[in-house]
């Protein structure tokens, strides 16, 4: 078509990039109406979908250009509002962002079909397009959730138009998460609150039997019987059999490297899905970055010996630092060329993941050749199982508080790499 210029990208990566402006900018459908009720993206990061995303758009928008989304309305059995509540609180705090009360500039409209449209202004709609929206809502038997200069008396307006702190109050016992996603925790998908799984009957997805955060607590605990029966279990027996006592730092100190190297990988791994563009560069480039400096330090860690003690005690203040800095280096930089984002990742990660290499043979070095199954059975047992914690903790509470619950627990592990004794003894 004449005029018309096609990019291949991901949506919010390729904004992200360009310092053009648009009369237009429009989210048609990104998701599919089947996906959604059943549930299948609640555990994936989306970041097209978080407040810092809507920021975005507005600002590229011209004067007197529109932003416009469409999603599936899909509330609850009891008639409650879900997503297309979500969707009109990112709207909310996006352009409280941008110092903009949404009085007077923001459309919210459904067809029969359960589909809504919301339309935003930086600019307050004119008496002619509202009286024009209007003709077009009662022309095409739409049904009108937020219009511009008038009243409606629902939940939608309860949240765009109430003062900050009731506002906050009602997010707080609403029923359902609508709190608008951030690019810290971009799960615009999981609706439910941990603490209220496996009670809620009035779940919006109708085809779906079990929530996202209930299969991820099923999923727990699945391996965590899986685990002790075929890892611990086993390995405490044949210690036994042996007349054997290893310390319970010991078992400790390998737990805790095992959950926090674990959930370092995947809160990387999903940070950097925004920044470099696809969840498959992201996972690749984490994983290989991870690995190739881990097993550096691995393979140095033997000729330092006992000196491979200050890399461990080094490692948490690092990731501490790192986690500081990781979203303002990610957002000052995510405009440059992507063969500069991608050098920026390996070099942000190579200090990390360098350090993180160390704790482990440290740990064996100190341990007795007898503790070793014993011991890579209980790391192994808690890699798996935070894998599991970390998506958990992401969903609920952030990237930032995976990345801080893990600077803790390498915090402990150092503490008892440094203080105590590894050795097994003969009971």
């Amino acid at each position: 078509i004449d005029g018309v210029k096609v990019h291949v990208a991901e949506g919010r990566s390729f904004l992200e990039r360009t310092e053009e402006k648009y009369d237009l900018i429009q989210l048609s459908g990104v998701d599919t109406q089947s996906s959604s009720q059943a549930g299948a993206f609640a555990l994936s990061e989306n970041y097209l979908y978080t407040k810092e995303a809507f920021v975005s758009y507005l600002q590229h928008l011209k004067p007197g250009g529109m932003l416009t989304l469409s999603r599936w309305h899909l509330p609850d059995r009891a008639g409650r509002k879900t997503y297309s509540l979500r969707m009109v609180n990112i709207v909310r705090e996006a352009l409280e962002e941008l110092g903009i009360e949404p009085e007077g500039r923001v459309w919210n409209l459904r067809d029969r079909s359960m589909i809504t449209l919301v339309a935003v202004q930086l600019d307050p709609f004119t008496p002619e397009q509202i009286e024009k929206g209007v003709a077009f809502t009662e022309r095409n038997e739409f049904i009108p959730m937020l219009v511009p200069g008038r009243r409606l008396g629902n939940v939608f307006e309860e949240f765009l138009y109430a003062p900050r702190e009731e506002y906050e109050a009602q997010l707080a016992s609403y029923p359902y998460l609508v709190a608008p996603p951030t690019d810290d925790r971009p799960f615009i998908f999981e609706l439910q609150r941990i603490g209220s799984a496996f009670v809620n009957d009035d779940w919006p997805h109708k085809s779906a039997t079990i929530t996202g955060q209930e299969i991820l607590l099923v999923v727990l605990a699945e391996l965590s019987v899986l685990g002790l029966l075929f890892l611990v279990v086993p390995t405490v027996w044949l210690q036994r059999r042996r007349n054997l006592a290893t310390p319970w730092t010991a078992r400790l100190y390998f737990c805790l490297i095992g959950y926090a190297y674990i959930s370092v990988e995947i809160a990387l791994a999903q940070k950097f899905v925004l920044y470099l563009g696809h969840p498959t560069y992201s996972l690749s480039v984490v994983i290989c970055g991870m690995l190739v400096f881990s097993g550096l330090a691995s393979m140095v860690s033997g000729r330092l010996g006992d000196r491979a003690r200050l890399m461990v005690l080094l490692l948490p203040p690092v990731l501490a630092v790192a986690g500081l800095l990781l979203s303002p280096v990610l957002d000052a930089t995510l405009a440059t060329s992507f063969g500069l984002r991608l050098a920026l990742t390996m070099a942000f990660m190579a200090p990390v993941a360098f350090l993180m290499g160390f704790p482990f043979p440290f740990g064996i070095g100190k341990t007795s050749e007898e503790s070793v199954p014993l011991l890579w059975a209980a790391n192994g047992f808690f890699s798996v199982v935070g894998s599991v914690l970390a998506v958990i903790t992401s969903i609920n509470w952030g990237f930032g508080a995976v990345l801080l619950v893990s600077t803790l627990a390498y915090v402990g592990a150092a503490y008892l790499g440094a203080r105590t004794s590894f050795r097994t003894e003969a009971v």
